[in-house]
């Protein structure tokens, strides 16, 4: 991540009625993946979206309640784990833009094949299939097929693919 003139996020204390405890990386992780994802937390989930820890910030990015701000910082994390949280999380299908999904399908095999998984919940999702039905991966392009949410003019397209198990699984989701 790069240096910003955010506050000292590499300490948190937790006060319990009057009882003061410095939690560290991976306490601070622990504490948010276990948090219920409600507007309650919104505000402390990204106040810590520039938190040092890929373990802080992999689990914020699993948390729906986030806004659209916080979402766009995150696609641009430094940490595959991260990016492939943020690539689950319906709430950036919704918002992220073309730009930052095509620079997640890029950095990782598994985003790719995630998001080829859930391309009709993408907000720009023929674009976003029509990359994905080239990927070089296998995989990502059998997911493409695979999900009954992909564009018919995609799936007519990958009938051409070089991989049968692509054509057979693009066939029968034509039916």
């Amino acid at each position: 991540m790069t240096k910003t003139n955010l506050p000292d996020l590499s300490t948190v204390n937790l006060n319990v009625g009057g009882v003061t405890v410095k939690l560290d990386s991976t306490a601070l992780a622990d504490v948010i993946r276990n948090l219920p994802d409600t507007e309650a937390y919104k505000k402390l989930y990204e106040a810590l979206i520039a938190h040092p820890s890929s373990r802080v910030r992999a689990n914020i990015a699993d948390k729906e309640q986030l806004g659209d701000e916080a979402i766009h910082l995150l696609a641009k994390d430094g940490s595959v784990e991260v990016i492939r949280n943020l690539a689950r999380n319906r709430t950036v299908r919704e918002v992220l833009s073309l730009e930052l999904t095509l620079l997640m399908i890029e950095r990782d095999v598994e985003v790719a094949d995630t998001i080829a998984s859930y391309v009709e919940d993408w907000s720009n999702t023929m674009e976003i299939a029509k990359i994905l039905k080239n990927h070089s991966d296998p995989q990502v392009r059998l997911s493409l097929a695979n999900n009954r949410g992909t564009p018919k003019t995609i799936l007519r397209q990958q009938l051409k693919d070089p991989e049968e198990s692509i054509v057979i699984a693009a066939k029968e989701n034509l039916r």
